[in-house]
Formats: C-alpha cells, sequence, structure tokens
C-alpha cells in the first residue's frame, strides 16, 4: 500500500473518529430551550447552566449516537413522558439542580451513571421499571419511600440518597432493600432522619460493602449494637453513628456505648407473646410483640420479618397456601442474638368470603345491628384488662356477643399489660423509658405543663396507670428542685447581696464626700 496510503488511511479514520466522537457544548449561555441546531450524529450534549425550564416530546430521539447527556443547573421542571425515547446508548444523564418532582420517563435506558441530585422528587412505584442503573445519585430531595429503588436490583452498584426526608424508613423497608439490591457495594445515607438500622452482616459483611449514615437521629438501643462489631466499612475511616436518644447516651458515638447499658441480659426477656395469631395468604397482618425486649425480627416459619416505624411490629408477607407456622421472636442481647420459640403459632387462613348481610333494611334513625355472614373472617375478641365489673360487648362474624365481667378471665400476660399500659400524670401522656420483667419505668412530663389534681396535696399530681378500658391511681408525684438549680439560686443571692453591698459602700462615700465640701469654711484671699 506505501506510505502515502497508510497515512491516508489513518488521517481518514481520525477524522471518523472526531465526527464519531462529537460534542455540542452551549453550558451558561442563557439559552431557553433546547436548540434546533444540534448535529444528528452527536455524542456528547452539555446545556448545563441555561434557563431551560421545559423539555418537549423526543427532544433527544433523535441522536441515536448520544452517550452522555447534561441538562443540569437548569430550571427544568417538565420533561415530556418521550424526551428521551429510543437513546439506547446514552450511558450518562445528569439532571442535577433542577425543579423536577418525579423522575423523568427512562424505560428502556441502560445506564453507567444518573443524577437527580437537588431537586424536588418522591419517588413512585414504577420509576425505574425496564431501568438499568449502576450509579444513582438521588440526595437533597422529597424522598420518604425507598422501596421503588429496589427496581434497580439487577444493575444498582452505588447509591447516593443523603440529605433526603427518611425519618419514617423503618428497619423492614431498609432491609428489604438490600435485600433486594444483591450488587450495592456502596449506599450514602447521610442527614436522612434515620433512626434504626436492620442488621445486615448476614448479606454484606464480607462484600466490600461501604456506608456512609452519619448525622442521623440515632437510637442507640441493643438492635443498633451490631454496628459496634461488624467488618462493614461504616463511614470511613472513622465509625462516626452517633446516639441521639435515650438521653443518657445523646452525643456520644455508639462505639464508645458499653453494650451492657444498652442490651438486656438473656434472663430479663421473659413473657414474649404476640397478638394477632392468624391472617390471611395475602399478608398484611400486623403482629405486635409484647414483652420485656426489643426484638430485631420475627419468624414465621421459615420467613423471617423486619419491624415498621414501631420496633415491636411486623407485618406478615403472602404466602401460597393456607398454613398454621410456629412463631420464634429474635431478640439482641448482652449475651448475643438470641432466639426464643414461643408457645403461639400463626395460621395463614384463606380469604375472607362474605355469604350474606342481615338485614338488608335499615332504620333511618340508625341503631341497626348487622350481622355479617361468611368463611374465614378473624374471630374479634378482647385481651384488655377489664376491672371495671361492666359488660363487654363486641362486634363478631358471629355477630354480636357480650361477656360477662363477672365470670370473664382477668388474668393477662405481662407483656401484653406491658404493651397496652400507658402512664399519665395529671391526665398527660408520659414516656415509658425501659420495660422490666417487673416494673416500668417512665420519664414524666415538665411540670408546667400540668394542671395540679384535687386528690393530691398541694404541690403534687395525680399519676394514674391505664391499661385497656380500665384507669387506676397509683400515687401522687411531687416535682423536685434539682440541687444544681439549688446551688445557682444561692449563688445569684449571694452575688446580688455583694453587688448591693458594694453599691452601698460607694453611694456612703459619695454622701459622705458631699457632706465634708459642704461644711468646709470659706476660704478668704488676702491682698
Amino acid at each position: 500500500m506505501g506510505f502515502i496510503g497508510t497515512t491516508i488511511l489513518v488521517l481518514l479514520y481520525a477524522a471518523c473518529n472526531v465526527v464519531g466522537s462529537q460534542e455540542y457544548d452551549h453550558r451558561s449561555e442563557g439559552l431557553m430551550e433546547v436548540p434546533e441546531d444540534i448535529p444528528l450524529n452527536v455524542t456528547s450534549i452539555d446545556l448545563s447552566g441555561n434557563s431551560i425550564e421545559m423539555i418537549g416530546t423526543r427532544a433527544f430521539c433523535n441522536f441515536t449516537e448520544l452517550t452522555r447527556l447534561s441538562l443540569s443547573d437548569n430550571n427544568i421542571n417538565f420533561i415530556h413522558h418521550d424526551a428521551f425515547f429510543g437513546l439506547f446508548k446514552l450511558r450518562s444523564l445528569n439532571l442535577y439542580n433542577n425543579s423536577l418532582d418525579r423522575v423523568p420517563n427512562l424505560q428502556g435506558l441502560r445506564l453507567d451513571s444518573l443524577l437527580l441530585y437537588d431537586n424536588n422528587i418522591e419517588l413512585k412505584d414504577g420509576d425505574f421499571e425496564d431501568v438499568s442503573v449502576k450509579v444513582l445519585s438521588i440526595g437533597n430531595n422529597e424522598i420518604r419511600n425507598v422501596s421503588p429503588i429496589s427496581e434497580l436490583s439487577e444493575s444498582l452498584q452505588s447509591l447516593f440518597a443523603q440529605f433526603n426526608l427518611l425519618g419514617n424508613t423503618s428497619a423492614a423497608d431498609l432491609y428489604n432493600l438490600f435485600q433486594s439490591l444483591t450488587r450495592l457495594d456502596l449506599i450514602n445515607l447521610v442527614s436522612c432522619g434515620l433512626k434504626t438500622f436492620p442488621d445486615i452482616r448476614q448479606m454484606k459483611e464480607n462484600s466490600g460493602m461501604k456506608m456512609y449514615i452519619k448525622d442521623n437521629p440515632w437510637n442507640c438501643d441493643c438492635r443498633l449494637s451490631w454496628i459496634k462489631f461488624t467488618r462493614i466499612s461504616i463511614d470511613f475511616p472513622y465509625n462516626s453513628v452517633t446516639c441521639a436518644t435515650p438521653a443518657e447516651h445523646e452525643g456520644i458515638l455508639i462505639k464508645y456505648v458499653s453494650t451492657v447499658n444498652i442490651c438486656p441480659d438473656v434472663s430479663e426477656c421473659v413473657g414474649m407473646s404476640v397478638q394477632s395469631t392468624s391472617g390471611p395468604v395475602t399478608g398484611g397482618t400486623r403482629i405486635t410483640v409484647t414483652g420485656p425486649c426489643v426484638p430485631s425480627s420475627l419468624q414465621v416459619g421459615q420467613t423471617t420479618l423486619y419491624s415498621t416505624e414501631n420496633p415491636r411490629v411486623f407485618v406478615t408477607k403472602p404466602v401460597a397456601n393456607e398454613s398454621t407456622l410456629p412463631i420464634a421472636v429474635v431478640l439482641p442481647t448482652l449475651n448475643g442474638t438470641k432466639t426464643f420459640i414461643l408457645d403461639q403459632t400463626f395460621t395463614y387462613t384463606g380469604l375472607p368470603d362474605i355469604e350474606d348481610i342481615q338485614p338488608r333494611v335499615l332504620n333511618v334513625d340508625g341503631g341497626t345491628e348487622i350481622t355479617v355472614h361468611g368463611k374465614n373472617f378473624v374471630f374479634e375478641g378482647t385481651q384488655y384488662m377489664n376491672l371495671t365489673q361492666m359488660q363487654i360487648n363486641v362486634n363478631t362474624s358471629d355477630g354480636p356477643k357480650t361477656f360477662d365481667a363477672h365470670n370473664y378471665d382477668l388474668i393477662l400476660k405481662w407483656g401484653i399489660f406491658q404493651h397496652e399500659a400507658k402512664v399519665l400524670v395529671s391526665n398527660i401522656n408520659s414516656n415509658i423509658t425501659k420495660l422490666f420483667d417487673n416494673k416500668l419505668q417512665f420519664r414524666p412530663p415538665v411540670e408546667v405543663q400540668l394542671v395540679q389534681k384535687a386528690d393530691c396535696q398541694p404541690g403534687s399530681h395525680y399519676v394514674e396507670v391505664k391499661a385497656g378500658n380500665t384507669k387506676r391511681q397509683v400515687g401522687c408525684l411531687t416535682y423536685g428542685r434539682s440541687k444544681v438549680s439549688l446551688k445557682i439560686i444561692i449563688l445569684l443571692v449571694v452575688f446580688a447581696v455583694a453587688v448591693a453591698i458594694a453599691v452601698a459602700i460607694v453611694v456612703c462615700c459619695i454622701i459622705r464626700e458631699k457632706k465634708k465640701k459642704d461644711f468646709e469654711p470659706p476660704q478668704v484671699e488676702v491682698g
């Protein structure tokens, strides 16, 4: 071919590469809309830093070679659902710092990175349906629900979701997220309002996982103690998980909180039980664990459930068939994680089937009792304490039933009582801080909120315990002044007296000088 021929081929190849990798860069030019002069063979478009507010229909679909698109730092509040249709080679989409309130339609895209940071987005189911994303940046939005991210289960490797509103995210929500994102190796949940975090060591302990979870109001109870011992990298190079509650650990790094102070001894976890022992095969039944210790999870048969926003409440998952399964409570304790098999079972029933409703004619004045007939209804009983000696009327699937209080069994498990009990001070709820196997510990409200009851001596307040339909007085509570406050008052009084004495001395000196001048004889000048 010769030197000249080879040179021509090289030049032609270079020219093809230049054309094939053409970039369109019009950053910060005050553009109000997507320009119309973009070449069809463009591979990179950068329109960041402009004033674009809307992306119209099929705005980019003709750029079939496009691999990178940046629309960051605009004022975009609307993107047409087919704006990105057909961009099968697109690998990077940057929508950072706009005014979007939803994820745009991304169906069919296979992205290496999707940047949605600093918008107003709330996630909805289906947002990531038929989408592949390796790196998702969705921090500083209005996200309250992380479950739609699970749709990226086959692709997502890094998730940046910091500065969102995840305060009501439960341990179950987070556990399900990690369980679905099997390829995830980095997550950023800094400053999201999180209070607890599930133990994910079984899934991620040896995966090289990196977690950034600092600046959250962590509730440092035993469920969070696993963070002290995990090999997962947390806030590398410095584990900065800091306790917000309880008050005695506020501001302390959890790695410096003794396990003895946050975990119960296994011997304390007696009388554990559950309420709701049956529900439909479709799932959704709320099971409440009662007793002195807070569970980390609940096992129904072979299925492990994690708690909702309430650490003692679990929700059943759907199953294929009706069945009765054993229940076990998994408890983090000072002696390690222990599994307690209960003497209770959970029965999955068929779907409720209504066969008839009687009567079908109702009185316009109201008061008509209606009975629903059918199958697979859950019996409505009561486990509440009843010490009023009044009859209990309950609607059941078999019609109204009346329990005679005089013959009604008043024995109640301590765990159930703990769950139902409320401590009232002058009829205001107190915060129950700890449940023991024979007592309740509570923190009373601030005294200025209270109105004194006549049944107590002056300066004291009525304390009652309420459980079920019963409320009983247990004593009177007197608020004392703390020693610190007393010392401060004494110091202030001493200081005030000292100041008064000093002022008196100064005033006396001034008066004495004035009197001295008044009585001095006049000076006569001799000429």
